[in-house]
């Protein structure tokens, strides 16, 4: 991953741990978008602490993130 700044992350569930602990190591930031991974978050929160960053959505979808803006304003 030399020379790589930003890692963009949409792989399978199983894979997505070892991919973006791997980007860590590296020096790499990243972005996941890979759904149903769960958020085990000590183990990532610790790869990426004060080194990288990690960005994490729960739904890239255009259509979902509509639905969810929409429904913050209703609801406020």
């Amino acid at each position: 991953m030399e020379g790589v700044d930003v890692a963009v992350e949409f792989s399978q569930p199983d894979a997505v741990l070892s991919n973006i602990e791997a980007c860590a190591r590296a020096g790499v930031h990243v972005v996941v978008g890979t759904t149903g991974w769960g958020t085990n978050e000590q183990r990532w929160e610790r790869s990426f602490s004060n080194r990288n960053r990690l960005v994490y959505g729960a739904n890239f979808s255009l259509g979902m993130n509509l639905f969810f803006e929409i429904v913050s304003h209703s609801l406020a």
